[in-house]
């Protein structure tokens, strides 16, 4: 067991002396053979025959030799010789078998066999008889090795490429067993093993029928890394036998599309594009045909929310550009820009460097260079700004690689498509920063000038989602200044409604309520003209409405804001909105029912506009108070509500449905409900005047019977009786109208400027104590930070605490922040800032 060190030695010194050792060598060759096989004689071995060339046919022979002893308990005979008795082996074979003596030696001589240079010896008998016979055993590290090296030893035979009948079935018998190892071996490690060495040599033998049949099997392998080899193999194969293969390969693709269609497990889409590229990468000019379907069924996919996926889908987006070539061409329209903004996704490595090679593969392979710089102008920035801010090296030279393959541009060109593209931003408040509004003439002195600058700025934080961290903040600052402008507000919605609410689709679940409160008090300020964001709005209601939830509240408040700013046309979204209502007074479970309470208020802020649905809403409403497990604050306010939808809307023709209950809760002893009820009987008296006389008869009895008084619901049923004018003011106004200051927010808030304290700013601007370069980075930090927090513009001011955390925004508003103070300095201040 000390050989080690001598064999290392011996290593050495082949490697370092070369064939003047050869001489001494054939003494010391019966030494090392009769120390048995181990892993130290292999390698000293390897490195004996590597450098003394000389010696390879020697020790090829012991080796072999020995190695067939190991194995089958026989000398090694060479193809063609008096075969030894196959009894003999069968025998050895099965002693062997029986007690795998030594499991070590047995897989480090098949081993050995596997990776040993063997060249011009013919080993595949010596596979079929001896080698293949292991693939059986239970031990799996034996039947590992053996698979390796029965995939090793063909491959380099040169039997793979003879046609003679003997040779051929040769091949056919070992190879069927390692497909049966490749497909049925319960290791997993062992299928793969088969499956990745049966390499391109292998393919004419493969695609005999009953071999393919195998492959297909294994192609549902429950790894998915066996099936990705499986289908690479037979990709390879539609080649050999298209007839064949084809038939099922063509279900696999539908298969595939299908799964990347229909399935909901983010996983199985990855795994679907990953078998579909490697599919069209192997059987390149079978799938031709297909090109158009699959990328049909691939471009919808590529926008999947998860990065795996759209990754994925990329890649096979870009194996399908190699094949389909310039049929790819009439869809490169609908493929750019899902590249570029893979591209600029900054939360996924993966996704950007699919989107660096798929690109490089449809540019090379469609003819599509140069024009990408000039039909998306945007494209040459974000690959420089790829190169300068990317840590990965493997992006930054798939970057390079595709600036080589779009080709070189012209610089003038470019910078005309560049002015051209910023000219067809039309719209000037979209337009970059202060100093684009200037040049469309709009300065300081305008008074949307503060507002544009600081709403531009804040909606590029809005738009980005990595910047999610500061949207709250975002939105807060946009609702300050939109509540100082009022109106004024209008020609921002624009750009601020679709962006608020893909921060709402996005952000985390308790944010919401927040966010739901910020736009009912923005639909407050801006009324009517909300209504083009509608359908949008309505759609995240759908979205996020949940009876049982506290943020239903805020949802229901932010429909009464909406019904209160569309009045009558509000009526178009009630019969949509109205089920979904009604249905809280069945789900609310909530101790204190608030939804159902905010219900109730939302029917009577609805007013008019639910007239003709009257028939679904009293039932509900009575219900309510009648229930007696219902608390009887909620009770109360149900009957109240009654009473005030009396003034609002005409229900004469109910009016039994709600009388007859009303009686029934007259009866019972809660002194809050009576009153509230014997109001809503005065109520309803001045809804249906004589058609209420009716009535009076049965309510009488019932107040008689409980004892129960109230003025004035005997005056006016005695003038009722009388047939005289009913008196209009009774104090009920008061009593059911709320207080009108309802949660408007204060629209106008003062439009006047602020005061500038410009002490403070003095204390900022000083900066004799600067040296270094930090030094001056926290100068203009705190500067920056000042400027803002002094601003007499109520736009700049409400960007100060979110300046003070994420500096890039101060930067940007430096300008604008720097004016709006200036021309408010004393001149003695300007002087010293001068100086």
């Amino acid at each position: 067991g000390n050989e080690a060190p001598i064999f290392q030695c011996i290593g050495m010194l082949a490697k370092a002396v070369g064939q003047a050792l050869t001489k001494h060598m054939h003494e010391l060759l019966d030494l090392m053979f009769a120390c048995g096989l181990s892993e130290p004689l292999r390698d000293a071995l390897n490195d004996l025959a590597f450098y003394i060339p000389p010696l390879l046919k020697t020790i090829q022979d012991r080796l072999l030799d020995m190695l067939s002893m190991t194995l089958s308990g026989q000398h090694f005979r060479l193809p063609g010789t008096f075969p030894s008795d196959a009894n003999d082996i069968r025998r050895h074979y099965a002693a062997q078998i029986s007690e795998i003596k030594d499991i070590e030696t047995i897989t480090l001589a098949l081993n050995t066999l596997g990776s040993f240079n063997f060249e011009n010896h013919t080993l595949n008998e010596f596979v079929k008889d001896c080698v293949v016979r292991y693939l059986e055993t239970d031990n799996v590290e034996v039947r590992k090795a053996a698979a390796f090296t029965c995939c090793q030893l063909f491959a380099r035979d040169p039997i793979l490429d003879q046609i003679s009948c003997h040779s051929i079935q040769v091949v056919n018998e070992v190879l069927e067993k390692l497909l049966a190892v490749g497909v049925a071996d319960p290791d997993a490690s062992i299928r793969e093993t088969v499956l990745s060495n049966l390499n391109k040599k292998f393919d004419r033998h493969l695609a005999q029928a009953e071999n393919i049949r195998s492959l297909f099997i294994a192609m549902n392998d429950e790894v998915f890394a066996i099936r990705e080899i499986t289908i690479s193999i037979i990709g390879r194969l539609a080649t050999h036998n298209p007839a064949y293969v084809m038939p099922s390969l063509r279900k696999t693709l539908i298969q595939l599309l299908t799964e990347l269609e229909y399935s909901s497990v983010s996983r199985k889409k990855e795994e679907s594009a990953r078998l579909l590229s490697l599919l069209v990468s192997a059987s390149q000019k079978l799938i031709k045909p297909y090109v158009e379907s699959i990328l049909t069924a691939l471009l919808p996919k590529s926008r999947d929310p998860s990065p795996a996926v759209a990754s994925s889908v990329l890649a096979a987006l870009g194996e399908l550009a190699r094949v389909g070539g310039e049929d790819l061409i009439p869809f490169l329209d609908d493929l750019m820009p899902l590249i570029i903004d893979a591209l600029q996704d900054q939360g996924s490595i993966t996704k950007r460097d699919a989107a660096l090679k798929t690109l490089g593969q449809l540019a090379s392979n469609t003819g599509f260079v140069i024009d990408p710089y000039l039909k998306y102008p945007q494209l040459l920035n974000i690959l420089i700004n790829i190169l300068q801010t990317e840590t990965s090296t493997s992006i930054r030279r798939e970057t390079v690689k595709l600036v080589g393959i779009l080709g070189a541009l012209d610089p003038y060109r470019h910078k005309i498509t560049i002015v051209s593209s910023d000219e067809a931003m039309s719209d000037p408040k979209s337009s970059n920063s202060d100093v684009s509004l200037l040049m469309i003439g709009m300065g300081p002195s305008s008074e949307d000038y503060y507002p544009t600058v600081v709403i531009n700025a804040l909606m590029r934080i809005l738009r980005d989602p990595t910047l999610a961290v500061h949207h709250t903040a975002v939105i807060t600052a946009v609702m300050y200044i939109f509540k100082t402008l009022g109106l004024k507000c209008v020609p921002f919605l624009p750009q601020i409604t679709p962006a608020f609410l893909g921060v709402m689709r996005t952000c985390p679940n308790g944010m919401l309520d927040f966010y739901f409160q910020q736009l009912s008090i923005l639909v407050s300020i801006v009324q009517q003209h909300i209504r083009n964001y509608l359908t949008d709005i309505f759609q995240l209601v759908k979205t996020y409405w949940n009876p049982s939830a506290p943020i239903q509240i805020m949802i229901i408040n932010l429909v009464e804001e909406i019904a209160r700013a569309l009045d009558g046309e509000f009526k178009n979204y009630l019969p949509k909105l109205l089920s979904d209502l009604l249905q809280i007074f069945e789900e609310d479970k909530s101790d204190k029912r608030q939804p159902t309470q905010k219900v109730l208020h939302a029917l009577v802020v609805f007013g008019t506009n639910i007239e003709e649905y009257m028939h679904l809403i009293i039932p509900m409403v009575v219900k309510l108070f009648e229930k007696q497990d219902v608390l009887i604050s909620l009770r109360k306010t149900a009957i109240v509500t009654i009473g005030q939808l009396s003034k609002k809307v005409n229900f004469s023709d109910h009016a039994s449905r709600i009388i007859h209950p009303l009686a029934r809760v007259l009866a019972v002893p809660v002194y809050e409900l009576r009153m509230a009820a014997m109001d809503t009987l005065c109520e309803l008296v001045y809804q249906l005047g004589s058609d209420y006389a009716i009535f009076i008869p049965m309510i009488n009895k019932v107040l008689q019977k409980h004892r129960i008084q109230h003025q004035l619901y005997e005056i006016l049923v005695s003038k009722l009786l009388k047939g005289e004018a009913l008196p209009q003011d009774f104090g009920l106004e008061e009593r059911y109208n709320e207080s009108k200051a309802e949660e408007t927010p204060a629209a106008e808030a003062s439009a006047k400027k602020l005061p500038v304290n410009q002490q403070h700013l003095k204390n900022a601007w000083e900066c004799s104590q600067r040296s270094t370069r930090d030094d001056w980075s926290e100068w203009i930090r705190r500067l920056s930070v000042e400027l803002l927090k002094e601003s007499p513009s109520h736009a700049l001011r409400a960007c100060a605490s979110l300046a003070g955390v994420y500096h890039p925004l101060a930067r940007e508003l430096f300008n604008a922040g720097f004016i709006s103070c200036w021309s408010e300095l004393y001149y003695q201040y300007k002087d010293e800032l001068v100086q």
